[in-house]
């Protein structure tokens, strides 16, 4: 039984593994982000498709250069990639983030590939953030609003609520209620960074309440929590009490005739 656990656990694991971007792929987008920071338009013409190539310039690289370093990062890690596929072309998309002692230079490499051919560069897009601009974008719970804590409460809250509920539910073997009460009705969405905040009616959450960042180093955590409408009415409707015994059914009394 034990191992038998261990290897649905193994599996588990194994199936939740996160992909990983081709290696190939960020060799040639790390080459082309050395070709923009140093202003080498010969070393990226040559892989480059005829597309980028006609927009190449002298001018182009310059603006472009500003935005990256041509010293060795402290860091460097792929945040985004996306890949598709077709007969005839297939294209690929990295972004690479590198860190500088006073910035971290996000860049992204399109690359395409006819049938049969060589990955060559479509479309490159660089940019660059200070600490300040990356501070925006990271939770703390310092110096903010009071609906800033209204949100952290209720997306500590909520699923709490759902939680005690789903386990009284089951206890009184009511097990419509169990389900219905694992899920948030209508969910509020907060941006943590901006204080945006924006309410969906026709939207449920497993559990009431979750958070979420998106890849990129700028981004900002955006909390979300659901009203646990049916956990609320369990209470309300008192579907907390014991089911009330059922009558026992009486006895049919028959008689034969001689």
């Amino acid at each position: 039984m034990i191992r038998y656990i261990c290897f649905v656990l193994l599996f588990l694991v194994t199936a939740c593994a996160m992909p990983t971007a081709d290696p190939a792929r960020e060799d040639q987008a790390d080459r082309a982000y050395g070709y923009v920071a140093s202003g080498d338009e010969k070393g990226l013409a040559a892989i480059a498709t005829d597309g980028l190539k006609a927009n190449l310039n002298g001018d182009v690289l310059e603006q472009l250069k500003g935005f990256g370093s041509v010293q060795k990062p402290e860091a460097a890690k792929t945040v985004q990639w996306q890949s598709s596929f077709t007969p005839q072309t297939s294209a690929y998309k990295v972004v690479r983030e590198y860190g500088y002692p006073d910035k971290v230079v996000q860049f992204e490499t399109l690359m395409v590939r006819g049938s049969g051919g060589a990955w060559q560069v479509e479309a490159v897009h660089i940019n660059s953030f200070t600490a300040a601009q990356i501070a925006l974008g990271r939770f703390t719970i310092a110096n903010r609003s009071p609906l800033h804590y209204f949100v952290l409460a209720a997306l500590v809250v909520t699923p709490l609520i759902c939680l005690v509920t789903v386990g009284v539910a089951a206890f009184r073997r009511r097990w419509g209620w169990m389900v219905a009460c694992l899920f948030g009705v209508g969910q509020v969405s907060f941006n943590w960074a901006t204080g945006a905040i924006q309410f969906q009616a026709l939207q449920f959450a497993v559990l009431g309440a979750g958070l979420v960042k998106g890849p990129l180093i700028t981004d900002a955590w955006v909390m979300f929590f659901a009203l646990p409408l049916p956990a609320i009415f369990f209470w309300i409707l008192k579907k907390w009490r014991p089911k009330p015994m059922r009558k026992p059914k009486k006895p049919t009394v028959t008689q034969s005739v001689e």
